[in-house]
């Protein structure tokens, strides 16, 4: 009987996570296993992991031993020194973020199991990473040499879902594609620590209030009383949740202004110092709601919806 030897025989141990970190091992990303279901480096000091992603390896026979050790292991990669990722936590924020800058379409983008977007780039070396660079987008920077990012084929620990590849990593970090020079720029500013806010800002065109004077009246009562609630509800949000919290709130109440029974001044007015409440700093929270009044995708809402 014929042998097969058209496999790698370290990838027969666990032919999804170990299987893809060889692979990047061969671009010249190292990785590292996480728990099973977890964003957790797995900690086994006599097998060489003690020290989180500086641990990471390109190292086939590490590799191989770590995952045939852990084969119910989540995949992790050490971003190497000159990437950056751009690190998305809201799904719907992909568009508007590859219309601000279309090169990125380029770049090698995975899905989170929650639904978000990594996307990996080449940068300058020196660049440090800046949290929230576009906080109205939700959009995290992780530096090369810095931080790690949990990577396809890893479960979710709470959703269940698997991160994917939409375009994967196919080229070792020197050949990624370079940051966008308007994002660069961002990153400037943002170290310097000043407040980025459209000075010009303009809300799209909305459809006219209703003909009928009694619906009209009844949808502006409603969208008050929901503007309302809703603000009383971003004061009490905590830490972590916050911004997606503010970006759901203000989504919701943009539907409200399509319809033309709020206008954005009123939403701004309200929200906005809600947010602030909750811990948020002022020009986070004014890009967030300006964001979701000029580019959410919602329809105008009516009573009929509610």
């Amino acid at each position: 009987m014929k042998t097969d030897t058209s496999r790698n025989p370290r990838e027969e141990a666990h032919p999804l996570a170990l299987r893809e970190a060889l692979r990047l091992a061969r671009l010249g990303f190292p990785t590292f296993p996480l728990g099973p279901r977890s964003k957790v480096p797995i900690k086994n000091p006599p097998l060489g992991l003690s020290r989180g992603f500086k641990d990471a390896t390109t190292d086939p026979e590490r590799l191989t031993t770590w995952f045939r050790t852990y084969p119910n292991a989540n995949l992790a990669i050490a971003a190497p020194p000159g990437t950056l990722v751009l690190d998305l936590d809201i799904p719907e924020a992909l568009d508007p973020l590859l219309s601000m800058y279309p090169s990125l379409t380029a770049a090698p983008r995975a899905q989170t199991g929650s639904g978000g977007w990594h996307l990996w780039l080449r940068a300058p070396k020196d660049i440090v990473a800046t949290a929230r660079i576009i906080p109205e987008l939700g959009l995290d920077l992780r530096s090369g040499g810095r931080s790690y990012l949990v990577a396809p084929p890893s479960i979710h620990p709470k959703t269940g879902n698997p991160w994917r590849w939409v375009h994967p990593l196919t080229v070792p970090p020197a050949a990624l594609p370079p940051i966008p020079p308007g994002l660069l720029r961002r990153l400037d500013q943002a170290r310097t620590n000043a407040p980025i806010i459209e000075k010009d800002f303009e809300p799209p065109s909305r459809r006219p209030p209703p003909e009928d004077e009694r619906l009209r009246v009844r949808e502006r009562k409603y969208a008050l009383k929901e503007l309302e609630s809703r603000c009383k509800e971003m004061e009490g949000t905590p830490t972590g949740q916050r911004h997606n919290a503010l970006m759901r709130h203000a989504v919701a109440l943009t539907g409200w202004y399509r319809a033309g029974a709020l206008e954005a001044d009123e939403i701004l007015n309200a929200l906005v110092p809600a947010a602030q409440k909750a811990g948020l700093p002022q020009f986070e929270a004014t890009n967030t709601v300006r964001w979701a009044l000029k580019r959410s995708a919602i329809a105008p809402r009516t009573l009929k919806e509610t």
